[in-house]
């Protein structure tokens, strides 16, 4: 996009902008009438200002029976040329001027070909088939190779259409921009950078530019990311706090039931009745309500201390 709209700035016209004609044919015409080119350009008028004095003949412009399509906008043939003039090599850029004012530059070193309109349209094709319309207002419209076409408006709004439809519009005034995909998401960036991300199955994505995100979807689930890592799932019966270090929460939020698993894989429950359970690979340690204790031991045995026992081991300790 940046190759073509710089095109648009290839200049036109100025210093070979020549009235000299050098066609072969015409050279021959004037040897044959006695003529003889100069000093200057080949066949011109010998006094080196590249310009020719005589103008072309009534046979020169007569429309010829086997006009053929010229140029870029396919306005033009070969019967519209009144003149035309080829730069020496290694340039090598072909001029050709039409009857209503307009004229073609052809570059073949570059592949490229510019028509300028007598109204001050410029029109670029290249050698990829790319085009770039520059009209008259300055509003800029690319035709990239593969059917992207992109229009840029003088205060900088950008709008690309892809071949598959999808949308890309930016406004220049606050750098918002607005993007609809071919799948049907929609994506849009707001002045402050925060971008909101709707999908064609109902998923919603915010990102912000601190780095924390919230993606909600069609069942409610929401996901919640923060700047410092910290990773937060809720859905309708539970919500898991994944932390930076990938020690994690576990909520059950009908019955109340948490569940603490450290970053070394040791696990705390909570239970709704206020059971609170201790995990270290196979140990278990359970803490009733009364205060009881229950162990379990990795070789299968159990160790139950009632609340009095636990009390009173606890005021020793």
């Amino acid at each position: 996009m940046a190759a073509a709209l710089a095109a648009a700035s290839v200049s036109v016209g100025g210093a070979y902008e020549r009235r000299a004609v050098s066609d072969g044919r015409w050279m021959q015409r004037r040897a044959e009438s006695g003529g003889s080119p100069k000093r200057g350009e080949v066949g011109g008028d010998g006094d080196g200002d590249g310009d020719d004095d005589d103008e072309a003949s009534p046979a020169e412009q007569a429309p010829s029976a086997a006009a053929q399509p010229m140029g870029v906008s396919g306005r033009f043939t070969t019967a519209d040329v009144v003149r035309e003039h080829t730069n020496a090599a290694p340039d090598g850029t072909r001029f050709v001027y039409f009857r209503d004012g307009s004229h073609l530059q052809i570059h073949p070193a570059r592949g490229l070909q510019v028509e300028v309109w007598a109204d001050g349209t410029k029109e670029q094709l290249a050698a990829d088939g790319a085009r770039l319309t520059v009209r008259p207002d300055e509003v800029k419209v690319a035709v990239l190779s593969d059917g992207t076409r992109i229009t840029s408006q003088v205060n900088g709004d950008v709008l690309q259409v892809g071949p598959d439809g999808s949308r890309l519009e930016r406004l220049a005034s606050d750098g918002s921009t607005r993007q609809v995909n071919a799948d049907g998401s929609v994506i849009v960036k707001d002045a402050l950078g925060v971008m909101t991300a709707t999908f064609a199955d109902g998923v919603v994505l915010v990102e912000r530019p601190d780095g924390s995100a919230t993606q909600t979807g069609p069942d409610k689930a929401v996901i919640e990311r923060f700047p410092d890592g910290k990773r937060v799932v809720t859905t309708a019966k539970t919500r898991e706090t994944v932390f930076p270090d990938q020690s994690r929460v576990r909520e059950n939020l009908e019955t109340g039931e948490i569940v603490r698993t450290s970053a070394d894989g040791a696990t705390e429950e909570h239970e709704f009745a206020f059971v609170t359970v201790v995990k270290r690979g196979d140990y278990v340690r359970a803490t009733r309500p009364d205060g009881g204790v229950v162990e379990h031991f990795p070789d299968g045995t159990t160790k139950v201390i009632s609340a009095r026992d636990a009390r009173f081991l606890h005021l020793r300790s």
